[in-house]
């Protein structure tokens, strides 16, 4: 599973961090899906089809949600096992199988759009493996305002008995 993790070393912390970690996961679960609707923060590359990468049908934005790992470490993630949603994230490279139903569709889309990349691939034999790259579009990104706001929160609700500074470590 394609996850991002948020760790705080607190030391001796006195307060009980569960409702500051929820807080900060229903934050970043709003910035994440916000990359969705932004197309990318920064911008991710355009699909070939023109349409806004990543949105089609709304499954992997609806899925990203949060969940506690143990007192320090709030999990941000797909919730369902979506089979590309690392792909989209990394990148890669991956080789679909043309079927009769793909034919349909690259043709269905060639007639929509009238560009020839669609009609190319309705061309191909059935039983053919395409080669698709598809460039990263991390969606898994936090801004630098979300860091800020978690810094702030961390600031007005922790009260760490040493006074010393807390550190914030994307993994």
């Amino acid at each position: 599973m394609i996850q991002t993790e948020i760790t705080f070393f607190f030391p001796e912390v006195t307060t009980n961090l569960e409702p500051i970690l929820k807080q900060m996961g229903e934050r970043m679960v709003r910035s994440v899906q916000m990359n969705f609707e932004r197309g990318g923060r920064p911008a991710w590359p355009a699909v070939r089809s023109g349409e806004t990468p990543l949105v089609l049908t709304g499954q992997l934005k609806g899925s990203i949600g949060f969940r506690l790992e143990g007192e320090d470490t709030v999990v941000i993630a797909p919730m369902t096992e979506l089979p590309y949603a690392r792909i989209h994230q990394f990148g890669g490279v991956t080789h679909p199988t043309v079927t009769v139903n793909s034919k349909k569709f690259f043709w269905a889309m060639w007639m929509e759009t009238g560009n020839g990349m669609w009609k190319a691939m309705a061309l191909k034999s059935v039983g053919t493996k395409l080669n698709v790259v598809i460039p990263p579009r991390p969606y898994l990104m936090f801004q630098q305002e979300d860091i800020d706001w978690i810094m702030g929160l961390l600031g007005n609700s922790v009260i760490m008995e040493d006074k010393k500074e807390t550190e914030l470590v994307a993994a």
